[in-house]
């Protein structure tokens, strides 16, 4: 999916109006409201500026991991940021679930867009950090860019950590069972997919950079080389 300049407008998934009115009023933009997991998913085109999680919605949610890791890798920039009432051992897990902050209920305005700031400030400053350069190629594992003086191409989440793996290992072999352990850290993937992925990836560089291979050295792993 392509990485665009963050829309004007929040989301809020939470059961409760009062919420969803008050976080649009203390932004003073749009907010989109949803009441359920499902139906945000069905509706994550264009990243917004923050989104607003109840926090007890992640905890009857068995799938709340995943819809947190999906929401960070879909929307890189925009802070998630739950809602509770107050400090709770519930509150806890949810922020061990990767989500970048909180704000108390009832929703003090200046309070949001405090927070809306500094998590927004820090999230541009890590993208700065996770740029990765190999040969004529820019590799943004935040933004899921690779960037050649020939031009850009935007990568899915997992091949961008792919190509970041092989990058880092800076003309090294990178095992196999590693890139599948680093990039598909939470299941079991196999040689074929593996191998797909990796053919897509360089379909994809083929048409802005002739300066780097992907070469696969059989029964041991892969290695991205400068030619």
């Amino acid at each position: 999916m392509s990485q665009q300049a963050p829309s004007r407008f929040t989301i809020t998934l939470d059961s409760d109006p009062e919420t969803h009115g008050a976080i649009a009023r203390a932004m003073g933009i749009e907010s989109r409201w949803f009441t359920s997991s499902e139906e945000l998913q069905k509706d994550m085109t264009h990243e917004p500026m923050a989104v607003f999680v109840d926090v007890g919605l992640t905890h009857l949610n068995p799938d709340s991991a995943q819809l947190i890791v999906r929401l960070k890798d879909s929307w890189p920039l925009a802070p998630v940021i739950l809602t509770a009432p107050e400090e709770s051992d519930e509150l806890t897990e949810a922020m061990a679930l990767g989500a970048d902050d909180f704000v108390a209920k009832p929703i003090n305005g200046q309070d949001v867009q405090r927070r809306v700031r500094v998590r927004r400030a820090a999230l541009q400053k890590r993208a700065a950090r996770e740029t990765i350069l190999f040969g004529d190629m820019s590799i943004d594992t935040m933004q899921r860019s690779v960037t050649s003086p020939r031009g850009q191409r935007f990568l899915s989440p997992t091949e961008i950590k792919l190509i970041a793996e092989l990058a880092k290992a800076g003309g090294n072999v990178v095992a196999r069972d590693m890139l599948k352990t680093r990039c598909w850290p939470s299941m079991s993937v196999s040689d074929n997919a593996l191998n797909r992925k990796l053919y897509e990836i360089r379909r994809r560089l083929k048409p802005i950079t002739d300066a780097i291979n992907i070469r696969t050295i059989y029964g041991v792993g892969f290695v991205m080389e400068q030619k």
